[in-house]
């Protein structure tokens, strides 16, 4: 029990910070950013879904968590891209170290992680934590820096005028260092998540908030083009599920009222 408080202690210690670390997490230059990647046959297509979630499980078992605990990150965020044809993010300019276009399909495991002290001794470790698990991680690339305040203040933070507010940017990367903090601190044990958490909810309880009808960024009216909205309630949502074609969902306009079902990825 000790040591799941001082897990989750550590886990939540973002939230004692000073204004001066808040205005160092918005300096693009003091972001770690990797893109990690397995290599995918598709050899058994059914159950890549599941190889490729155990493998992003692993991974921030094995090489995140600990290294995020060692160096006392002050944020992180992670998420899961593919299986997909490999395709280079960006301009060759903005990498450190880039892979050689494999011929097979990719996962990858988008990372990024705020250091404030020693950046450079840091993404040495995680390059070596990295290096020395060849039996987790295919290949990796490595970014020069993370836009954070013109990547998540641009789309999380924006005021009605179009100017970005740091303080609404700081609120949202407060939010989701706290979501991956949580979901490394649940991974701890494998089976809080096939068991004892409730991982669907998670999701759920966002949407809720948030109103359960989400602004949908590029669906609009085919009537009066205004942007429309995505029921998210499990109740009146209709599905149909395949591993090819994202889920459908039913959308309304606000100003017209017209629905349709639209197929998404959410």
């Amino acid at each position: 029990m000790g040591d799941i408080v001082r897990r989750f202690v550590s886990s939540v210690g973002w939230f004692r910070r000073k204004d001066s670390d808040s205005r160092s997490i918005l300096i693009g230059e003091n972001w770690l950013h990797f893109k990690l990647y397995r290599a995918v046959e598709h050899k058994d297509r059914q159950g890549e879904w599941k190889t490729t979630l155990d493998w992003y499980h692993s991974v921030l078992r094995r090489i995140v968590t600990v290294f995020v605990e060692s160096r006392q990150a002050a944020s992180v965020f992670f998420g899961i891209y593919g299986p997909e044809p490999y395709s280079l993010e960006g301009d060759k300019g903005e990498y450190e170290r880039l892979i050689a276009p494999p011929p097979c399909d990719v996962a990858y495991i988008r990372l990024r992680i705020c250091i404030l002290s020693d950046k450079n001794a840091a993404a040495t470790d995680l390059i070596r934590t990295i290096e020395s698990h060849k039996d987790l991680i295919w290949d990796y690339e490595v970014l020069k820096r993370y836009a954070v305040r013109d990547d998540l203040g641009g789309r999380y933070g924006r005021r009605e005028d179009g100017s970005i507010d740091d303080t609404r940017t700081m609120r949202f990367i407060r939010y989701w260092d706290a979501a991956c903090r949580y979901i490394l601190l649940i991974l701890a044990d494998q089976g809080n998540w096939i068991e004892n958490v409730d991982v669907w909810g998670v999701p759920h309880l966002v949407n809720n908030s948030l109103g359960g009808w989400l602004r949908h960024g590029d669906a609009r009216c085919p009537k009066c083009k205004s942007r429309l909205y995505m029921d998210t309630g499990v109740s009146r949502m209709k599905q149909s599920y395949s591993f090819q074609v994202a889920p459908v969902f039913y959308f309304a306009c606000p100003v017209c009222y017209n629905g349709s079902l639209l197929a998404t990825n959410i």
